[in-house]
């Protein structure tokens, strides 16, 4: 981290997320993010400066948007146990878009 890249990211100025993590992600190996609320737009918003990370952990709470709920969904249901994964993310709270 540079001298100016804060250890609490709290989005209000200067303290922009995005920015801070444009400027972090190109020399990142590996990404554990802990959240209360998970949109995958925030993702695409990085303009897949995330693809090349491996691994990617999540931690998140249990609200999310549709669009998100339906491509976790999409993205695990040929995973060996579909079953858990809808059972957990059925019981996220969705909210509208």
């Amino acid at each position: 981290m540079s001298p100016e890249t804060p250890s609490l990211i709290d989005n209000f100025p200067p303290n922009i997320l995005l920015a801070t993590l444009q400027e972090l992600l190109p020399q990142t190996t590996s990404w554990d993010i802990a959240t209360g609320t998970f949109d995958i737009g925030s993702l695409l918003a990085l303009d897949k400066l995330w693809l090349p990370i491996k691994p990617i952990r999540i931690l998140m709470g249990d609200e999310t948007t549709r669009r998100t709920r339906r491509e976790l969904l999409n993205a695990t249901s040929g995973q060996a146990d579909e079953g858990a994964g809808r059972r957990v993310l059925g019981r996220c709270g969705a909210s509208e878009e």
